[in-house]
């Protein structure tokens, strides 16, 4: 599962903080919720759009969207961001050498382009020209094959860039509680200063 964890320990401060009411908490949580919102649109529109990933079906975009989440225990307020059910975004996050199953498919009739190859029963250095020919509809049955997915570092690129905004977006909540004396609307937590 790939997580990216910010907390905010407020023990030390919590007697300053105290003074602002007991919308405190409330603020805090909503200021949080406003900063995965944030990471996790800048995950998937950012990192995750184009073809940086392969992306075929968009799973692994809706699966970043579906695992935000903000959890508050005690004196601290835990914002998760990430993946949790699917093998190939770990490891696209954080890279991967090893054995993958390809599962039984039906491959699609299509063209291969002309390209030049070497290798086989050729002289080493000697490059041949394969033409373009088409290929059709087959039957591939499941195999082992060797990947090697260098890191992409989406979630923890993503963050640790956008931590100045996590602390603005704190700060301008925590202004709004004490000028207001209520929690502020998660629209005026992301409403610029």
């Amino acid at each position: 599962m790939i997580q990216a964890r910010v907390t905010f320990d407020i023990s030390r401060q919590l007697e300053q903080l105290r003074k602002l009411g007991p919308g405190l908490y409330t603020t805090l949580q909503r200021a949080m919720w406003s900063f995965v919102n944030f990471v996790t649109s800048d995950i998937v529109q950012n990192k995750l759009s184009g073809q940086v990933l392969n992306r075929r079906t968009g799973n692994l975009q809706r699966h970043v969207s579906a695992g935000a989440n903000v959890i508050a225990r005690g004196d601290h307020i835990i914002g998760a961001v990430g993946v949790s059910r699917l093998s190939y975004g770990v490891y696209h996050e954080e890279g991967y050498e090893g054995p993958v199953t390809r599962y039984a498919h039906e491959r699609r009739a299509h063209a291969r382009r002309e390209h030049w190859r070497s290798g086989g029963t050729l002289y080493a250095g000697d490059r041949v020209q394969v033409r373009a020919q088409q290929v059709r509809a087959h039957h591939v049955r499941e195999h082992e094959a060797h990947v090697n997915v260098r890191a992409k570092w989406f979630v923890r690129d993503t963050l640790s860039a956008d931590v100045a905004v996590g602390d603005e977006r704190i700060r301008r909540a925590l202004d709004y509680l004490a000028t207001h004396g209520h929690p502020p609307r998660m629209s005026e937590i992301r409403r610029s200063a």
